[in-house]
């Protein structure tokens, strides 16, 4: 099973080009109007609320001091 699980992994990395940290959903095509639709879809937005609010609850009072002395620049970007 975890073997099929890995080919299928390496089929979609080399078919689909555009892969989503948020979401970890792959996009079957590499568009900017594909990519577009994505980024202003539900589930990418609840997925980007999601991600910053776990920050946000999961960070210290000094790093959120920062981020609101910098505007928020320093929100980390995710790592998937």
């Amino acid at each position: 099973v975890c073997l099929f699980v890995v080919v299928v992994h390496l089929i979609i990395l080399r078919t689909c080009r555009y892969y989503c940290d948020y979401c970890t959903a792959y996009l079957t095509h590499d568009s900017a109007s594909v990519r577009k639709t994505h980024h202003t879809g539900r589930k990418h937005k609840d997925s980007v609320r999601a991600y910053y609010q776990e920050w946000y609850d999961n960070a210290s009072p000094e790093d959120i001091a920062q981020c609101e002395l910098l505007s928020c620049s320093s929100l980390p970007s995710p790592i998937v």
